[in-house]
């Protein structure tokens, strides 16, 4: 399966420059579903004016895995992976690349369908402050690795709650300033930054990386305990809402 992606990613790089300008997917590269992998495809979705605001994926069928290659999932009600509903943030200039979201599917079982299936849309007033690197990267079932995004930056004070909707194996959070004090629950499942040290004013610290190993319990289900990033609680609290019993 690694090589059908790699070989997709390669064929995408060329089919770019032959974009139909009338659609918003771009250098589409789909593959069957056989005994070994469920089907899937690699493309390209063209946006524009999208600035710092959000877009929007609709399945046609809810997807085995979801994953943008450069861009950050919103969770919370806009994103449902259950219903195939997905709000894209791509909060760094670096993902955003050639105005394009790259997106890779693995769909169910005989439900395969088309990117151009799609439904694709964009609202540079959606600006979202928190979103998820979107993960898993494949359906190996294995491990992945994400980040936290913010788009005001953590400050002193502040305090990053991950909540996983299932237990893991491991769960680490990645390039942590020394500084930084990490707080996990008994069950794993809830994880709490605190004591970042940047001054208001200093935005700079904006992404907050952790990786994970899926928990395999049972070998003929081996799913039973994967979830994506747009299942997963994140949440900011400011010292100003905490008093105020605010969570962004």
């Amino acid at each position: 399966m690694k090589f059908i992606v790699l070989l997709a990613l390669v064929a995408f790089a060329y089919a770019q420059e032959d974009a139909d300008l009338d659609s918003p997917v771009v250098g589409e590269e789909k593959w069957p579903e056989n005994e070994d992998t469920n089907g899937g495809f690699l493309a390209g979705f063209v946006y524009s004016n999208v600035e710092e605001g959000s877009c929007y994926f609709n399945l046609p069928e809810p997807a085995v895995l979801f994953h943008v290659l450069n861009g950050h999932i919103v969770t919370g009600d806009g994103t449902n992976p259950v219903e195939g509903r997905y709000t894209v943030a791509a909060p760094a200039g670096w993902e955003m690349e050639n105005g394009t979201l790259r997106v890779l599917v693995y769909a169910g079982r005989g439900a395969l369908f088309n990117a151009t299936d799609v439904e694709f849309s964009c609202d540079p007033l959606d600006v979202a402050e928190l979103s998820v690197y979107s993960f898993p990267q494949n359906d190996e079932v294995s491990e992945a690795s994400s980040n936290v995004f913010y788009r005001p930056g953590y400050h002193k004070g502040d305090s990053l709650t991950i909540t996983l909707p299932s237990p893991v194996a491991r769960f680490n959070i990645t390039g942590a300033d020394g500084r930084w004090e990490i707080t996990s629950s008994d069950d794993g499942l809830t994880h709490v930054v605190t004591g970042f040290v940047n001054e208001q004013g200093v935005d700079d610290q904006k992404e907050v990386h952790f990786s994970l190993n899926y928990l395999v319990t049972d070998e003929d289900n081996p799913r039973e305990n994967w979830f994506s990033a747009g299942q997963i609680t994140v949440a900011v609290t400011t010292v100003e809402e905490e008093d105020e019993g605010v969570v962004v």
